[in-house]
C-alpha cells in the first residue's frame, strides 16, 4: 500500500495477532498509512495480562510519538470471540491471550494511554481486513464481497453497500470438523507430518519442499488443500452471493499457485463473483480498524463502512 505524508486528521490503527502488535498511524482523509509511523512488536500470548497490555501500551504510545501531537483516536483489528462494542475479551482455550479472558481491555488500555476510552473502537480482525479492502484495496468500486484470511486461522467476513461484519465461518461444520482446522496452517503442519513423520512451520517451507525428496507428499497436501478451499468457497459464494472474493492471510502469498486448481474446481459456482488477492497485506486491517472516523468525503459514493 502506498504511503504518504502526515496529515491533520489522523487516527491510530492497531492489529493484534497471535504473536504480535502492529501499530500505525492512518490518514481519515487518504485512508493511507503515514510513512514511517509503523511500529511492529513480538508479543507473547501465553504471558500474564499485565506483560501483554504493556507491550501493547508501549508500541502504541510509540507509534503516537511520531504524530507529534495528541492523538485521540485509536481503532483496534482483534481476534475473537471479544465483546468489541465494551471491549471485554472472551478469548478462552484457543492457545492465545488466556489471561485477558475477562477483562475490559477498552477501560485498561486507556488507562495506560492516558485516553478517553469512548476515543478506543475494537473490531474484529477479519473484519477490520475487509472493511480496508474495501475503502482502498482489492474490494473497492464493489457493492457486495466476502473475504477470507488464511494464516494461523480461517477469518472470514462479508460486505455489503460498505458494511463489513464477520461470519465467523472458521467455527462452522466442515468435513469432519470445523472449517478452521482445514484451512489454516496447522492443518499443511498435521498433514506434512502424517504424510513425511516431519515437522514444517507453514506453507512456505512446504513449498520449498516441492522438488525434493518428499515432492509427492507436498502435491498430495496441495491438492487436498485446493478441494478443502474449494468447497468451503462454493458454500460462502452460495450463501452470499458476492461480486468479489478478496483472499488474504500469510497462505494467500501463494494465491498465484492456488488459484487456478481452486478456480476450476469450483466449475461454475462462482456465480457472479470475481477472485482478487487481498491488496493491502498488513495495512489493510490497520485501514478498517479506523474506518469508523474516516472522513466522508474519501468513503465511496453510497458507501459508509459502517460498524455494526
Amino acid at each position: 500500500m502506498k504511503t504518504t505524508s502526515h496529515t491533520t486528521g489522523t487516527a491510530i490503527g492497531i492489529d493484534i495477532g497471535g504473536t504480535h502488535i502492529t501499530a500505525a498511524l492512518v490518514s481519515l482523509e487518504s485512508g493511507q498509512v503515514l510513512s514511517g509511523t509503523k511500529i511492529r512488536a513480538a508479543v507473547n500470548a501465553h504471558a500474564a495480562a499485565g506483560e501483554i497490555l504493556d507491550i501493547w501500551a508501549t508500541a502504541i504510545q510509540d507509534t503516537i510519538q511520531k504524530a507529534g501531537t495528541k492523538i485521540s483516536q485509536a481503532g483496534f483489528a482483534l481476534p475473537g470471540p471479544f465483546d468489541y462494542e465494551k471491549g471485554i475479551s472472551l478469548i478462552k482455550n484457543l492457545h492465545k491471550y488466556d489471561a485477558l479472558y475477562g477483562l475490559n481491555i477498552k477501560e485498561l488500555l486507556a488507562g495506560r494511554l492516558g485516553m478517553d476510552a469512548a476515543g478506543i473502537r475494537m473490531r474484529n480482525d477479519t473484519e477490520a481486513y475487509l472493511a480496508g479492502e474495501t475503502l482502498c484495496g482489492a474490494a473497492r468500486g464493489y457493492a457486495k464481497a466476502i473475504g477470507i484470511t488464511m494464516g494461523t486461522g480461517l477469518g472470514s467476513a462479508k460486505m455489503t453497500d460498505g458494511i463489513t461484519v464477520d461470519v465467523n465461518l472458521g467455527s462452522s461444520p466442515f468435513r469432519e470438523s470445523i472449517a478452521d482446522d482445514y484451512l489454516s496452517t496447522r492443518w499443511f503442519v498435521k498433514r506434512f507430518y502424517e504424510y513425511c513423520g516431519k515437522t514444517i512451520h507453514g506453507v512456505k517451507e512446504l513449498l520449498e519442499l516441492r522438488d525434493g525428496p518428499h515432492r509427492k507428499a507436498v502435491l498430495m497436501i496441495l491438492q487436498e488443500f485446493y478441494h478443502n478451499l474449494a468447497l468451503f468457497l462454493k458454500g460462502f459464494i452460495a450463501a452470499e452471493n458476492p461480486e468479489v472474493v478478496i483472499i488474504g492471510g500469510n497462505i494467500a502469498e501463494a494465491y498465484d499457485l492456488f488459484y487456478p486448481p481452486v478456480w476450476e474446481l469450483l466449475n461454475g459456482h462462482n456465480g457472479r463473483a470475481v477472485f482478487k488477492k487481498a491488496a493491502l497485506g498488513e495495512d489493510a486491517a490497520l485501514v478498517g480498524a479506523v474506518s469508523h472516523w474516516m472522513d466522508a468525503s474519501f468513503v465511496q459514493p453510497g458507501l459508509t463502512n459502517k460498524i455494526v
